[in-house]
């Protein structure tokens, strides 16, 4: 067990990781800890000293002084399964991890190691899938009022203690029976309304003071892309079961679909 908690920022330092290293060094500053940067590989290769001294001499010439500040470990076996067993032995607050093996953004999520990943893992997951290292400051947490979107929510007030927070839930068109379109319509609404009410009711004071709460009717891949396209947020958070796949979010089980509209780095928070 290592003596203070560690960011564990998953890298081989090799194309495209720049962005991920620099949110490790970004979360580990917010958080107060240290960063870990751990390359997992398969076979024999792990146990090469000389892949290591490549890897800190790499660290050396991107991060300059910074590299200092990263413990750089090869790992060997599986990767998420590694991730996840690492995660725990050193506390660490969060995994970090980027996009750049993937083509596409359902390769990405279904059927892969990240996939594995986020449903194991014993801390949020962070998807960097753009070059920034600056704060996020504005963020967008989906809710479908489950337990699990509640632990996401409460994940991104404790992550990012400065962040303007818009939480959203999005509801699809009501279907009317005995009464007409516009009754059945309000009636949906006044429901999530009430919802979203006793949510925030359930919010710490300091919390609740930094969310902006909306209901919204219509299509929630369309609601959350409208709003990164326009640049309101900076980062989306939602929460996963703790079983089954990835897509199968709680959040009208579309992962794969929201991480496409993000078009931005996506925090995933698993339900214990």
């Amino acid at each position: 067990m290592a003596e203070a908690p560690l960011v564990l920022v998953a890298s081989d330092l090799g194309a495209r990781s720049d962005r991920v290293v620099e949110r490790g060094l970004a979360m580990a500053g917010a958080t107060g800890c240290g960063v870990l940067l751990v390359h997992v590989l398969d076979g024999a290769a792990a146990a090469d000293p000389a892949r290591l001294e490549r890897l800190q001499a790499m660290a050396r010439r991107d991060l300059g002084e910074r590299a200092d500040k990263v413990e750089i470990r090869l790992e060997q076996g599986s990767v998420p399964a590694t991730l996840a067993r690492v995660a725990l032995d050193v506390d660490a607050p969060v995994i970090v991890i980027g996009t750049a093996r993937f083509n596409s953004p359902v390769d990405f999520v279904l059927g892969t190691a990240v996939d594995y990943l986020v449903r194991r893992s014993p801390v949020p997951v962070l998807v960097v899938r753009r070059r920034s290292s600056r704060p996020y400051e504005r963020l967008l947490v989906l809710t479908d009022f489950s337990n699990t979107a509640h632990s996401a929510l409460e994940a991104a007030g404790d992550f990012f203690a400065g962040a303007e927070i818009e939480l959203l839930h999005v509801y699809g068109a009501a279907h009317p029976h005995r009464l007409d379109a516009e009754a059945s319509a309000a009636q949906v609404r006044a429901e999530a309304e009430d919802e979203m009410e006793l949510l925030l009711a359930e919010v710490e004071a300091s919390l609740r003071g930094r969310i902006t709460a909306r209901v919204e009717e219509g299509d929630l891949e369309q609601a959350v892309e409208e709003r990164f396209l326009r640049g309101a947020f900076d980062l989306l958070v939602l929460g996963t079961h703790g079983r089954g796949r990835v897509a199968h979010a709680t959040i009208g089980s579309r992962a794969s679909a929201l991480l496409s509209a993000s078009l931005s780095d996506v925090m995933m928070v698993r339900n214990h």
